[in-house]
């Protein structure tokens, strides 16, 4: 019985190579991790764990949604004193109180653990929503909103080291890919339930609607955690023998860190266009706003989809996945051009090709932007423990990033409608081909790596026969 265990846990942290004898007490703080993960059961429990994880992850990504699906609504609240100026601050009070939660507490889930971290989220941003509802006045609401995106700068960080910290090398992309299509999934399911809710009721009500389910959701998870116990999931120990993670100046001093926020920043300006389709659906194409919110919803399926695309073509490659990733967000970005060149003629389109080129902007996209960059930061993390760090500092850069051009065409969108789209086609165009740029420097740099650790292989192999 013993040999046995012993022989399992020996078996669960293989993936995990020793290379510098000061990483052994954060090595233990992973071995530890990973044997709760495969003591439930191996690959089902592993992928029924990255399921649960996908599963919350697809709730927490609903309260950042809803400010893009609100604003149809709240333009025509005779009610409200709202226009154009107050729906740019509104998106980008949001998106930067969310890059703000990034920096301050985006690292919690290095120190206590992803579960926890985003089990607490989802039934505090259920009660924030249920305060925006009963906001009557521009300033409040948007306040309201803002507590509620600043809380989210949680989740994804603890997302990114959750995978990290419960799968191995070949998994981890597996992870991500997967909890990036439930996160766009519920992006673009939001906009059609927001949608739906709407033929039926006020938008106030809508968004209560959509607040208890979120708290029910968080309740059901933390009631499944306790009636299933810690022994049949991954647990998550915090262990006080390992070294506390690095500061912002060493994680900074990374050259390879300051080149994929950058790639990041630039990735992140094809996605301002997920926040306006409904808007120029609404403006230039008169739908009502029920079919503006789902319209909304044709950039997060595009995305879905090319994220599903990945995790197909990640399975195919199997070595050297990381590298095959790098170059198909090349590709996909480089794409993103005539996809807009086709947009800025929108007056010759009909809405269904409008939808169309927005559903693909959104699948050439969505790779990249989910994929190089987090890669990096688990790989790096190994070292120094840092992974949620990293994962929120890329983040919190892509938020300011869009969060200011989503302010720069909301302003242009009081003078000029028509302007302001060919704007926001300008920004995309512009940020896809100076991030497919910016992957020829990086990926040079991962086949250095990737040679060095074939070196260090090679010379290994000996000694181990021996």
């Amino acid at each position: 019985m013993g040999k046995d265990a012993k022989a399992m846990e020996d078996s669960a942290f293989s993936d995990f190579p020793v290379s510098e004898p000061e990483s052994e007490p954060l090595l233990a703080q992973q071995r530890l991790r990973v044997v709760g993960s495969d003591a439930i059961g191996g690959s089902m429990g592993r992928f029924s764990f990255m399921l649960f994880l996908a599963f919350g992850y697809m709730f927490c990504i609903v309260p950042t949604v809803l400010p893009g699906a609100m604003i149809p609504s709240l333009e025509a609240d005779m009610g409200l004193d709202w226009g154009p100026k107050q729906s740019g601050f509104y998106i980008a009070a949001t998106g930067l109180s969310e890059a703000f939660g990034l920096i301050c507490i985006g690292r919690t889930a290095d120190f206590f653990g992803g579960i926890q971290v985003l089990g607490s989220y989802l039934f505090l941003a259920g009660c924030g929503i249920t305060v925006v509802s009963y906001q009557y006045m521009p300033a409040f609401l948007i306040g309201a909103h803002c507590c509620v995106s600043f809380l989210k700068g949680l989740a994804w960080p603890a997302v990114v080291a959750t995978v990290n910290e419960n799968f191995s090398h070949g998994h981890r992309i597996i992870g991500i890919l997967m909890v990036g299509m439930a996160s766009r999934f519920g992006d673009a399911a939001t906009f059609e339930v927001f949608g739906m809710l709407l033929t039926a009721m006020q938008w106030r009500c809508a968004i209560e609607c959509i607040a208890c389910g979120l708290m029910g959701v968080a309740m059901v998870a933390s009631l499944y955690r306790n009636l299933v116990g810690d022994s049949q999931l991954p647990s998550l120990p915090v262990d006080c023998t390992a070294p506390a993670p690095p500061g912002l100046g060493k994680v900074l001093s990374d050259r390879q860190m300051l080149m994929y926020i950058l790639f990041v920043v630039c990735v992140d300006c094809t996605w301002v266009f997920e926040w306006y389709p409904g808007v120029f659906a609404h403006r230039i194409y008169n739908v009502d706003v029920s079919a503006s919110a789902a319209v909304n919803g044709a950039f997060p399926f595009g995305q879905f989809t090319g994220l599903a695309f990945g995790l197909m073509l990640m399975l195919v490659v199997r070595e050297r996945h990381q590298r095959a990733a790098m170059i198909a967000s090349m590709v996909l970005l480089l794409m993103i051009v005539p996809i807009n060149a086709v947009l800025y003629f929108h007056h010759e389109m009909t809405l269904v090709g409008f939808i169309s080129c927005v559903f693909a902007l959104g699948f050439c996209m969505s790779f990249a932007a989910y994929v190089p960059g987090y890669m990096y930061c688990m790989r790096a993390g190994e070292k120094d423990g840092a992974v949620a760090f990293r994962a929120a500092l890329l983040s919190c850069c892509g938020d300011v990033s869009t969060q200011i051009l989503a302010f720069l065409i909301s302003c242009r969108r009081s003078i000029d409608e028509t302007s302001a789209y060919r704007l926001a086609i300008a920004f995309s165009s512009c940020g896809a081909v100076w991030a497919a740029l910016m992957l020829v420097p990086l990926l040079g740099l991962l086949m250095a790596e990737e040679a060095e650790g074939d070196d260090e292989e090679r010379e290994e192999r000996p000694e181990s026969v021996c």
